[in-house]
């Protein structure tokens, strides 16, 4: 299977998927990216946690941009979205330290049982991908149904362009392959083994 069906495949088991969410099972994950800050500020306005879950988890960055706990929580509630369960990661080197911080989350509350990762939606095949792998290498035995949720990029808010959003995604199936080789990324079968896998 090629990259491109690879990422296809993935979208549609996630983002597609249509899981009941069961709020008090459930964590929410979401990935700021980098780039201006008032841009980024779209992933924590976009999704309504309330649908999901009691639990979010907003994996840290690079400081590009920084956010500290008192900034997402004004975020939050400008749209009267504070979670009652707010958790940081503050500072992250990469996605795969990323998710290495939320496989130690899932791993410290065995009340999760489905995981929804929002990012941009040219990013979510390589963080589902990271994800799975890391999970698979790092975590416990548990099923965890995993679901997604794309947000603007907010890279090109301010300039949208199809050539641009193309190459955009272009980028990241060329890191997918390179990361892949690396060890990081999960391949379609070891997916579609974590998609299928039973307790």
């Amino acid at each position: 299977m090629d990259t491109h069906a690879l990422c296809s495949m993935v979208l549609k088991a996630t983002v597609d998927s249509r899981i009941y969410f069961d709020t008090s099972t459930t964590a929410l994950a979401i990935f700021p990216g980098g780039g201006k800050k008032e841009a980024s500020d779209t992933r924590f306005t976009e999704v309504d946690w309330r649908k999901f879950s009691k639990k979010v988890w907003v994996a840290g960055t690079r400081g590009d941009p920084f956010y500290d706990e008192e900034e997402i929580r004004l975020l939050l509630a400008r749209q009267q979205r504070v979670p009652p369960s707010l958790t940081l990661q503050i500072y992250a080197e990469h996605s795969l330290n990323q998710m290495r911080w939320v496989s130690n989350m899932l791993c410290a509350d065995k009340t999760v049982s489905t995981l929804i990762l929002s990012t941009a939606e040219y990013h979510l095949p390589r963080c589902i991908l990271t994800f799975v792998k890391t999970w698979q290498r790092e975590g416990d035995a548990r099923k965890i149904r995993l679901a997604a949720i794309a947000t603007s990029n907010p890279r090109l808010l301010n300039r949208p362009n199809e050539d641009e959003t193309s190459q955009t995604r272009e980028q990241e199936v060329k890191r997918i392959e390179v990361y892949q080789i690396k060890g990081d990324v999960a391949t379609a079968n070891e997916f579609m083994h974590f998609i299928h896998h039973k307790d």
